[in-house]
């Protein structure tokens, strides 16, 4: 599950290769500018850098514990021409 937190509005998806229902939740999630990965049912550990839904993430925390579930933040690569 990937996501995004701001004070006005919590989205969230499953990652890419999960079932997604909602492509508004997607997008909401990728225009955010943190996006939270969480570990369980998907990632033995979290990557410097991943690519979901298109875009290229890097790692910008390291993990927390919120909830049960572990998180870490990620940011948008800045495409480079």
């Amino acid at each position: 599950m990937i996501g995004a937190i701001n004070p006005g509005l919590l989205a969230v998806t499953p990652h890419e290769k999960a079932t997604v229902r909602c492509y508004k939740c997607v997008d909401r999630v990728i225009e955010s500018e943190t996006i939270y990965l969480v570990k369980e049912q998907w990632l033995e550990k979290f990557p410097n850098q991943i690519k979901q839904f298109n875009r290229d993430l890097e790692k910008v925390s390291s993990r927390i514990n919120l909830g049960g579930y572990t998180l870490a933040a990620y940011k948008k690569k800045n495409k480079t021409n």
